[in-house]
């Protein structure tokens, strides 16, 4: 069973995300809003895996903990904000057309 594991040493987590569960778009989003508080890196581990590490030098105990709570839950927030995009697409680019043909496809 696919799943995201994480390790850890003295100097970092590791987590392995699968990328057939997770795209990098989300991965890279999610990555993205933590940038702030943590010191990370982004690889592909192979060719099934992403690998992220994040450093622990400046991390205290509860917000190591945090983070595996819930980087799981942000990661799937993420990738179903990814499939609903990209389900959407359609009807927002007929939007965006319509506001911008100034009436010229009211007969639609």
């Amino acid at each position: 069973m696919e799943q995201i594991v994480f390790k850890e040493d003295d100097k970092f987590i590791y987590i392995f995300i699968p990328q057939r569960l997770y795209s990098k778009e989300a991965v890279l989003n999610c990555l993205y809003w933590k940038l702030n508080e943590l010191k990370i890196r982004f690889s592909f581990y192979s060719e099934k895996e992403f690998q992220v590490s994040i450093d622990l030098k400046n991390l205290s105990l509860h917000q190591k903990e945090n983070l595996k709570d819930t980087f799981s839950n942000d990661l799937l927030d993420y990738e179903l904000r990814e499939i609903v995009h990209r389900e959407t697409k359609n009807i927002r680019e007929l939007i965006i057309a319509k506001a911008f043909a100034n009436g010229a496809l009211d007969d639609l």
